[in-house]
């Protein structure tokens, strides 16, 4: 059920803003804490009418924590004690039967000692159900044990401490001593040892018939407090959920581990509230429970309040709220999770149920809410779209018991995100790569990889980072480091290393992508580029006659370019307002509406000939149109592109080895003159060899690298190697799909 179907904004609004804090939400802890109290709300506005107080649910009644056992036919087995006398007794599956208003006796033995049924949320309540998310199996919070396939014997010795370490403890005994329904539990306590040896017996012989090869479920009580009254669960009783609620208390909060008594007086650590607090051993996503390998002497865990000091009631919805954000979760790889929490720094009551119902989804999503968050914030229709929303992000590497955070950024700019994925998207419907009514797109590449259609399988090919209409792939990829997968060379280190993912170029490209105020390295990125490259050009070898990495060397193309659209290119030391070419994008118009004027100044730099494209190509791209000696590169790579798609010409019959005489990998500035004197050696003889070419081919390559080179020595160059290999291998994309345009006669045969 929708959270907005169980909250009704304006029936709700008060107890909605007592939610609410009266400042922003920032941290981990504020967040989890919204979470929480609107998780617990929900709660006890969707089951107010099942007799439990409301404040019980809302403080760590759990209706919702085992699912599991809502498929079983027999989820609850309970033993059910008639108090309505002055002594206490053990009843039978008959007597609780028969106690009902509507009873059926014939699906039971009514001489049966326990009374076994199917188990749902309401009557998870009723019992009183309050789970420790810390612990494997069992716990002792709530007068219900959960257990998972326990033997006969182990069942029956459960059953005997609900009396002997919950019933006679001495936090039951003190909530007796003050509460006016005490005496409830006192008769329950006063069961001496040899009555609750029979009961154990019993027991155990019962389960070794029913279930001889172990339970799974919860192990509880069905009381009888009056006669002609019905035998009541647990958590039907004020008094026994007072108990839970102080062994919360006292077991989560005020000791635990190795702490004694953790509380002191001081301001709330989220609601800015003076009073009793305390260091709470729960914390979100499990950051301060995993096992440190550093040693801190003198640290007093008793001091821990200090540290994060919660009150008692926003421990509460700490504790409640970390078994929702937790399912913010997205597996990405082996022992690695990724969360993705959303939240917003001043929701009012709408948009805090909006955040709510996108948990509620969570929920439901199985460890994939990357598909989930996407969705939602893409949707302009979505009641968080404009709202300002943000993302608390994080990855976690996980292997053993370990944990170690790779990632933690806590404002995510979903705008920023966006403006990514607008740009991506902009990019592959641009004249840059489509072609318009009598205008072919300025960079030749191939369409492989790159397609808005489907197949006959309604599976779509290619990649989906180069179709226009896969435009929340980006968004998606984002956020799940896909996005840098597709591009970047996978430097996976060895699974057993413990700081696998640290260093991880994926995480690293991801964490500055998302961050607020962070940018990426242009150089950087190419690093990370050409590898790949590299490794794809050198596998092709053998199978292609053009091997040239085409749809991997187009989605780095688009992708860089989305980038610099986006903003998010940037160098250390960079002037506000200053702009290396590196970090500027292609300028080109992505507009569709015919009457724009960006539209009609694009239709004026259209071209007729290859001879136009490639100037207007390197004039729409700042890096290679402000330096000569990446544009020297980008050249050279085009010359040997179109080299290789005319050895490839089915009129020719010709070697088709110039691609693999000079691949990606073998470019170095100093043997840059020496590969550009092979190559201009080549076009010679081939432009003298073919009869249907009046003078040099390639002009447009030849000339320009001709006047670079003598400008300065390559081996002068300030390029990077990873620049240098970049631009090389965008050049042999864009030559060997460098063909004659229309009928205008160039001065190489249309075949070549």
């Amino acid at each position: 059920m929708m959270a907005r179907n169980v909250f009704e904004t304006e029936t709700h609004q008060d107890r909605l803003e007592e939610i609410l804090l009266d400042r922003s939400y920032s941290s981990i802890y504020d967040i989890t804490d919204l979470y929480g109290r609107l998780h617990s709300t929900y709660l006890s506005l969707k089951y107010e009418g099942v007799g439990v107080d409301q404040k019980y649910i809302e403080q760590r009644l759990t209706p919702e924590a085992r699912p599991d056992y809502f498929e079983q036919g027999i989820g609850m087995v309970s033993v059910p004690v008639n108090i309505s006398e002055n002594t206490v007794s053990f009843g039978t599956a008959g007597d609780v039967v028969a106690a009902e208003a509507d009873y059926d006796m014939d699906s039971i033995d009514p001489t049966a000692p326990l009374y076994a049924e199917p188990v749902d949320r309401k009557k998870l309540l009723r019992v009183g159900y309050s789970r420790q998310d810390s612990r494997a199996s069992g716990h002792n919070m709530s007068l219900a044990h959960d257990i998972t396939d326990k033997s006969p014997a182990k069942c029956a010795g459960y059953i005997r401490d609900l009396f002997t370490q919950w019933l006679q403890s001495d936090m039951a005994s003190e909530v007796a001593e003050e509460h006016p329904d005490g005496d409830l539990i006192n008769r329950l306590a006063s069961l001496e040892s040899e009555d609750l040896s029979k009961l154990e017996e019993s027991v155990k012989a019962e389960f070794e018939n029913r279930f001889p090869s172990g339970f799974t479920g919860v192990l509880s009580l069905r009381i009888l407090t009056e006669n002609g009254d019905r035998f009541k669960y647990p958590g039907e009783f004020e008094v026994l959920n007072e108990v839970t609620k102080r062994r919360w208390v006292a077991n989560q909060m005020r000791s635990y581990s190795e702490a004694k008594d953790s509380s002191g007086t001081a301001t709330d650590f989220v609601t800015g509230e003076q009073g009793e607090v305390f260091g709470v051993s729960d914390s979100p996503l499990e950051r301060h429970q995993g096992k440190m390998a550093e040693s801190f002497p003198d640290l007093s865990p008793d001091e821990s309040w200090r540290n994060r000091p919660l009150s008692s009631e926003t421990a509460f919805a700490i504790i409640s709220g970390s078994s929702v954000v937790k399912e913010f979760v997205h597996l990405l790889r082996d022992d690695t999770r990724l969360y993705v929490i959303p939240y917003l720094s001043n929701p009012n009551p709408g948009e805090a149920v909006a955040l709510y119902d996108l948990a509620r989804k969570a929920m439901d999503d199985d460890g994939q809410i990357v598909s989930v968050i996407s969705d939602e914030l893409t949707d302009r229709s979505s009641r968080l779209y404009d709202s300002g929303v943000q993302l608390y992000y994080s990855v976690v590497y996980e292997p053993g018991r370990k944990s170690k955070i790779l990632i933690e950024e806590p404002s995510v700019s979903v705008q920023k995100m966006r403006s990514i994925a607008e740009a991506h998207t902009e990019l592959l419907g641009s004249a840059l790569l489509v072609s318009q009514p009598n205008r072919l797109p300025l960079f030749p590449s191939p369409p492989y990889g790159r397609t808005n259609s489907q197949t006959d399988g309604d599976e779509y090919d290619g990649s989906e980072y180069l179709m226009s209409s896969m435009s929340d792939a980006v968004f998606s990829g984002l956020l799940s480091g896909g996005y840098f997968a597709s591009t970047f060379f996978d430097r996976k280190a060895d699974a057993d290393d413990d700081n696998y993912g640290a260093n991880d170029p994926w995480t690293t490209a991801t964490r500055q992508c998302l961050g607020p105020d962070t940018r990426l390295n242009p150089e950087w990125l190419m690093d990370q580029y050409v590898p790949r490259l590299e490794n794809e050009q050198r596998s092709s070898f053998g199978e292609d006659d053009l091997p040239v990495p085409d749809s991997l060397l187009t989605r780095q193309y688009v992708q860089y370019q989305a980038l610099a659209r986006a903003g998010v290119l940037g160098i250390s030391g960079q002037e506000p307002g200053d702009a290396p070419p590196l970090t500027q994008p292609v300028q080109i118009d992505t507009m569709t509406d015919d009457s724009n004027p960006a539209r009609q100044m694009a239709e004026e730099q259209s071209f007729e000939n290859r001879e136009q494209r490639l100037n207007k190509f390197i004039e729409a791209h700042p890096a290679l149109d402000k330096n000569e000696e990446r544009q020297g590169a980008f050249l050279l790579g085009a010359l040997v592109g179109r080299l290789a798609a005319y050895q490839t010409s089915p009129k020719k019959d010709l070697s088709r080895t110039v691609m693999r005489q000079h691949p990606i990998n073998s470019l170095t500035l100093q043997r840059f003159s020496t590969t550009l004197n092979q190559v201009l050696d080549k076009n010679a003889v081939y432009s003298e060899e073919d009869e249907n070419v009046n003078s040099i081919m390639n002009t447009r390559y030849v000339e320009r690298l001709n006047d670079i080179v003598h400008s300065k020595p390559p081996t002068e160059w300030d390029l990077s190697i990873s620049d240098l290999r970049m631009h090389y291998g965008l050049g042999l994309s864009y030559g060997r799909s460098d063909t004659s345009i229309g009928t205008y006669n160039d001065d190489e045969s249309n075949s070549e």
